[in-house]
């Protein structure tokens, strides 16, 4: 397999060919959804070439053979040298709001701007951003940065903060399956997977908020009743038919195991019917825990859909498992070539 790569670093750009080709000897770039944040490494084979700065742009495009693709923007977080190389570490928008804290108060206003509100205050770029509920009052306070307070409001609203391979912060629900991405086959672009089926340790959810908006009328909101029945929702998985198969979401329904959430921001039963059904809709999604290892792969972005084909299942029948992508990890090594790690 053949492999076309770019590498800039502020001013310098590095590439396998052409006026700026010199050789890498090492490149891993690592970007994935749930609010982690983003990293690469970049290896340089000659420390004379050049003198990256804390702060300057990172941008690395790779190219397999199926057109060239962006998989990490970023910024340099550290440079570390050595007698015989450079090492270059970046990381994502993300880690501009991990330095960043913010003191604002929100009345009636959206999930979405106040995620945007908080990725403007961290110098970041905006990408998608679920409107999501409208809260009656919101506070951001300082001591938690930034990124901690947009981790906190995804987790509540049961969507997920991103980075992309294009340098945007996402703040976005998962989406059920319409259609596959891409198609990995075992022995073919597969080299070694490790899966398990997700543990039931939740099987529903039941959201409480606080007020009587639900049962006396949103101007109602600041009391606070004895019965907070009118301010609930709840929501059942159900779970796929089999392994690799994504569940989905019976609203309304409750099981055995059930996981509580309270939160004083949700005024309404429609605001805590939809909280409980996009957290349910996250676990359903995500049949399967692990990862698989394949050739290099740059077209493939977290969130996406993959079909993993002709899995062997030991009864000497193959199978095939439709799994969502969470992180993205590509690991290129001079002597070895490119190979994509991914992670469910």
């Amino acid at each position: 397999m053949s492999l076309a790569y770019s590498v800039k670093l502020g001013s310098l750009e590095f590439s396998n060919a052409g006026r700026f080709e010199r050789p890498l000897l090492g490149l891993e770039t690592d970007i994935g959804i749930g609010g982690a944040g983003g990293r690469c490494q970049i290896q340089l084979g000659d420390p004379s070439w050049g003198d990256p700065a804390l702060g300057d742009p990172i941008t690395i495009t790779l190219d397999a053979g199926e057109g060239s693709r962006k998989v990490f923007c970023g910024e340099v977080d550290e440079v570390e040298r050595r007698s015989t190389a450079l090492w270059v570490h970046g990381r994502d928008g993300l880690a501009k709001l991990a330095r960043t804290e913010v003191e604002a108060v929100f009345e009636e206003t959206a999930a979405s701007e106040i995620i945007a509100e908080l990725i403007n205050q961290a110098g970041a770029d905006s990408g998608e951003l679920e409107q999501g509920p409208t809260f009656p009052s919101y506070v951001v306070h300082r001591g938690p940065r930034a990124l901690r307070h947009a981790q906190k409001l995804a987790d509540l609203i049961g969507a997920e903060l991103s980075c992309d391979a294009e340098g945007k912060v996402h703040f976005r629900l998962p989406l059920v399956r319409s259609s596959t991405d891409h198609r990995l086959v075992w022995g073919q672009d597969l080299i070694s997977m490790s899966l398990e089926r997700t543990s039931a340790q939740v099987d529903s959810f039941v959201v409480w908020g606080e007020g009587a908006a639900g049962s006396q009328g949103s101007e109602k909101s600041h009391w606070l009743p004895t019965d907070l029945s009118g301010v609930t929702g709840k929501a059942k998985i159900e779970r796929g038919a089999s392994a690799g198969q994504a569940g989905h979401v019976a609203p309304g329904s409750v099981g055995d195991r059930v996981r509580t959430l309270f939160d004083g921001s949700i005024r309404s039963a429609a605001v805590a019917q939809e909280l409980a059904q996009a957290q349910a809709l996250r676990i359903a999604l995500r049949p399967m825990l692990g990862h698989v290892l394949t050739i290099g792969r740059p077209a493939i972005q977290a969130g996406e859909w993959v079909e993993l084909a002709n899995i062997p299942t030991g009864e000497r029948t193959a199978t095939s498992l439709h799994l969502r992508v969470l992180r993205v990890i590509h690991q290129f090594v001079i002597t070895r070539g490119l190979l994509t790690r991914l992670e469910f």
